[in-house]
């Protein structure tokens, strides 16, 4: 969408905030430039040839310099000499004359110059060449000359629009001197190219520093109120204006300067982007060894990481210190022959933009009919429907692991939709305000849903519900219109009367196995023109695997595996038939064994609160204290990992970097690395002292075997199911769970828990 008013960036505005600002396009009659034209005049002076004072200031006129004087003269030799220039007077009224000295360029010293001033992009045209120009009269009578025919290649390279972007850095290394803050805007560009500011109203910032980098200057800045650096291109600013209030220095400021210092952390950017150091560690193919030691200025360390996984010949090992976002934007364009390895949420990120770059590439060119199917995210796809001009939604969830994606309609215009069709989504969280009339068909599969959310369609004439989680039919007492139903992979279902009550019914079909044959004739009664199919359940969606339940044997806690039928998906239905699976495979070897499941996913209320999701000590969940209790051999514990959401905390790179986990220390405890799960076991039994109820927890001694069916020996060690059966060993010998030391409980657990 267009912005409706778009600030008029021309010439006009250009000159007239000049004359506001009372600060003249420079020129050599600009005092400013006085400097370089005395200079001027004295380049060719000596002994034999000496400049007198009254020449100096008819030549000085010439350049229109009309009210220099004698004692202003002086002043400027005055600045001359501290500078580091030399002006001999010679005795009598013969004149003055320059010593030569270092502070003379060479022709090719100037030549780097204009090169510098040519290719940095940073000046319009016309200030381009006036510089170019200043530069050769400096040089020899050819370089002069040459520099003149060079001044006029400036309208073929690259220049910004910028037409006050001299003022622009003059106000802000004024700012950074006076240490004070500035005003200014953004300038952004529109569909049509038209410039248009990014801010509503004038941002205040603390300017630091003008970095240049890649031909371009740059503001390392703060936000006023932000306590995060910031950097703005220069030729992007516009109204630029020196404030009396004081620059104000952030913490990240103050953290690089005691660290290696703010020239230092530019340095360290190939992408100058701002944000924190961090050390990356880089997997570089033998060819691209040239791009990384230029990018990063040669700062490279050999980084140390597994050989086993890391061990092509080829590739060389480094680390290096940059901001996070700059490091993104550089790999990104080396990702053929550079990969970030740590930190893992850096290589996610830059992966991520990789598979996004594929797919944008992918889908672009088709038509948007095809684009919707392929859309990596239900809005991106709605956008392609409304563009393709149909009426129906066809979108499968992208999510990494199998997780569902969370969906949420609400958050989206959809009406108009007559057709939606989703795969693999959690629709738990999406609200409806109003009913969606105009759907006509609905296909779930593998989702997530809810009764309320199915009431919202009064108006549909075809549903179909694949592997969902719904339990409660109720909600066709809203579908009076509804003619075809089919209900697929739901063994969950005990009441179908809903059905007979449709009756413009006329085609259902369902593989339930919990459908009666009495609910079946009933169904044929009630609607005599619907045609009733039942057929087979085609389970072929499950394999065979092996998990273990946690039981009593002679006295101590111990495991047996049994083989049962996973079915895969991550449904909440699906997981309920592994677990049901799963169970009756105990219960077929042991007649009186009484299962529960210890989970989120567990069809038990007391399963579903014994959960470590549900659970917590002393106000923390049991994964932050878990993390954050971690005791590596070259650091630790993070404490800070208390503070952070728990996926988070498991994620922290730290917990990756620091070696091996030598012990944990929590609540000035130490606990040892063995047995494996003492400390878990710990902090889960504590937390449940906390958190469920006296009546709640000797309940626990009803039970016989224990689950968890997210639990797979193979790739993790903790599972709350082992320690549910810690709790019912306990009541057993002591009637309660006891108040144990941390000595007495490690002594406990290696007597009577096998691992």
């Amino acid at each position: 969408m267009k912005p409706q008013k778009k600030p008029d960036i021309t010439k006009k505005d250009n000159e007239t905030e000049k004359k506001k600002r009372n600060k003249p396009v420079r020129g050599d009659g600009d005092r400013a430039f006085l400097i370089e034209s005395i200079l001027e005049i004295f380049k060719g002076s000596s002994p034999e040839k000496p400049v007198k004072k009254v020449e100096i200031i008819k030549h000085l006129k010439e350049k229109g310099h009309y009210n220099l004087n004698r004692s202003t003269l002086d002043k400027k030799f005055k600045e001359l000499e501290k500078k580091g220039y030399t002006l001999v007077k010679l005795e009598g009224k013969r004149g003055f004359y320059l010593e030569d000295s270092n502070r003379s360029f060479e022709d090719y010293e100037l030549r780097l110059l204009a090169d510098s001033i040519l290719y940095s992009h940073i000046a319009p045209e016309k200030y381009t060449a006036g510089i170019i120009e200043k530069l050769g009269a400096m040089g020899s009578d050819e370089f002069s000359e040459q520099m003149s025919k060079r001044a006029l290649t400036a309208k073929f390279t690259s220049r910004s629009n910028n037409k006050n972007i001299f003022l622009y850095i003059e106000d802000i290394q004024e700012a950074i001197f006076k240490n004070k803050q500035i005003s200014c805007n953004v300038i952004d560009h529109d569909y049509d190219f038209e410039p248009v500011k990014r801010y509503k109203d004038d941002i205040v910032v603390n300017p630091y520093e003008l970095a240049f980098s890649n031909g371009k200057y740059y503001l390392v800045c703060a936000l006023d109120g932000s306590d995060e650096l910031t950097i703005f291109r220069v030729d992007r600013l516009t109204d630029v204006q020196l404030l009396d209030s004081a620059c104000v220095e952030v913490s990240q400021l103050k953290k690089i300067k005691s660290d290696k210092g703010l020239q230092k952390y530019i340095s360290s950017q190939p992408e100058l982007k701002g944000g924190q150091r961090e050390v990356f560690t880089l997997i570089c193919y033998r060819d691209s060894l040239n791009d990384v030691y230029d990018a990063f200025d040669g700062d490279l360390r050999i980084a140390n990481v597994d050989e086993e996984n890391y061990d092509d010949p080829e590739t060389v090992r480094v680390s290096v210190e940059t901001t996070r976002d700059a490091m993104v934007a550089w790999a990104i364009t080396h990702a053929d022959s550079v990969v970030v390895i740590y930190p893992k949420s850096v290589r996610n990120e830059i992966e991520q933009a990789i598979k996004n770059a594929q797919h944008t590439y992918f889908k672009t060119g088709k038509p948007a009919r095809i684009r919707s199917r392929l859309a990596y995210s239900f809005e991106e796809a709605l956008r392609e429907m409304r563009i393709a001009g149909i009426d129906h939604i066809h979108y499968t969830g992208r999510t990494q692991k199998g997780a569902m994606e969370q969906v949420d309609f609400g958050k989206h215009d959809i009406s108009g939709i007559k057709s939606i069709t989703l795969w693999h989504c959690d629709l738990s969280e999406c609200i409806l305000n109003n009913d969606l009339t105009n759907v006509e068909f609905l296909m779930l599969v593998d989702v997530n849903v809810t009764v309320d959310f199915l009431k919202r369609f009064p108006k549909l004439i075809k549903l179909v519900l694949n592997r969902t989680n719904i339990d409660d039919l109720s909600f066709l007492n809203n579908c009076n219109e509804l003619r075809q139903f089919t209900l697929i992979g739901n063994d969950y279902l005990s009441d179908f009367s809903p059905i007979c009550k449709l009756s413009n019914l006329r085609l259902f079909r369902t593989d339930s196995e919990t459908i009666t044959k009495s609910e079946i004739s009933k169904l044929r009664a009630s609607i005599t023109n619907c045609e009733v199919k039942i057929f087979e359940p085609s389970r072929k969606d499950y394999k065979m695997a092996l998990r273990p339940s946690y039981t009593l044997i002679n006295g101590k806690v111990n495991s047996i595996d049994y083989e049962f039928k996973w079915y895969a998906g991550f449904s909440p239905a699906q997981k309920h038939r592994s677990i049901k699976e799963l169970h009756e495979a105990i219960t077929g070897l042991e007649t009186n064994a009484k299962p529960i499941e210890i989970s989120t996913k567990s069809t038990n209320e007391l399963g579903v609160k014994l959960s470590a999701f549900n659970l917590k000590l002393n106000g923390y969940t049991l994964e932050n204290i878990f993390q954050s209790s971690k005791v590596f051999r070259l650091g630790g514990p993070f404490r800070d990992l208390l503070e952070v959401e728990p996926k988070e905390a498991k994620k922290d790179e730290r917990l990756r970097r620091h070696g091996p986990i030598i012990s944990f220390n929590y609540d000035g405890h130490d606990f040892p690395t063995e047995p494996k799960t003492v400390f878990y076991d710990y902090i889960y039994i504590e937390a449940v002292k906390q958190s469920i109820s006296a009546d709640e927890i000797r309940r626990i001694a009803d039970f016989t075997h224990f689950t968890d069916i997210e639990f797979n020996p193979q790739k993790s060690i903790n599972t709350q199911a082992r320690t549910v059966a810690i709790i019912k060993l306990m009541l057993e010998k002591f009637g309660e769970l006891p108040d144990m030391t941390v000595e007495e409980f490690i002594e406990f657990h290696k007597a009577n828990v096998i691992e």
